[in-house]
């Protein structure tokens, strides 16, 4: 009965997952872990994770944060009073709008990915252009003279000699893995031949 989803089971497990998402609901909401930092409140960035140094990194005091370290479910009723506090509200996240569409769902108005990137580090620059429509001022250099150079396997690295041997034997299928180590598909270590998801090297392999 606790670990055979067949249906007579699966109702009395539905419920107890049920119960467990609404207790979970009440802690998200009463938890320290989440947490809103008041500031300037013409600004408020709802964020978690390194998205909160970069927003940080950009706004400083001019901005009030919600800082989410327990994100599922979301500590709704605390956001909603955070939301009521500030002027335009931003959601801060990387890649899939996870966030941002559960507040929309629960009618809460915010800016997330109709301005941010929808892939990619929320680094402060990519912030700053995002929202300001500038960047930092850089050193000028020509850019005729900067050589693209390719990410690379670190100097000294143990994984190099190993892919480098294992890229010499052409009657086995190399499955790889997301990691520094996917670097390996290229020269000289000729060495990957298929990468899928984090982790899905072993499975490509038994299923091999």
């Amino acid at each position: 009965q606790k670990n055979v989803p067949v249906p007579a089971f699966s109702r009395e497990m539905r419920h107890k997952v049920e119960k467990r998402m609404k207790d979970l609901g009440i802690y998200s909401n009463e938890t320290s872990l989440n947490y809103a930092e008041m500031n300037d409140t013409k600004i408020g960035i709802i964020t978690s994770g390194m998205c909160y140094r970069y927003a940080k990194e950009v706004f400083g005091d001019k901005a009030s944060y919600y800082k989410i370290r327990f994100s599922n479910p979301l500590p709704m009723d605390r956001i909603k009073e955070f939301a009521e506090k500030v002027d335009t509200l931003y959601v801060i996240e990387e890649n899939d709008p996870f966030i941002e569409e559960q507040l929309k769902a629960n009618g809460i108005e915010c800016l997330g990915k109709d301005v941010l990137p929808y892939y990619g580090e929320m680094t402060p620059d990519v912030i700053r252009k995002s929202i300001y429509g500038e960047t930092l001022p850089v050193i000028e250099y020509s850019e005729e003279k900067v050589v693209p150079r390719p990410p690379t396997l670190c100097a000294g690295c143990p994984h190099r000699g190993f892919m480098y041997e294992l890229g010499k034997r052409k009657n086995v299928l190399m499955v790889g893995d997301i990691g520094c180590y996917a670097l390996s598909f290229a020269e000289p270590y000729n060495s990957m031949d298929m990468s899928l998801c984090m982790g899905a090297s072993f499975s490509m392999g038994h299923g091999a």
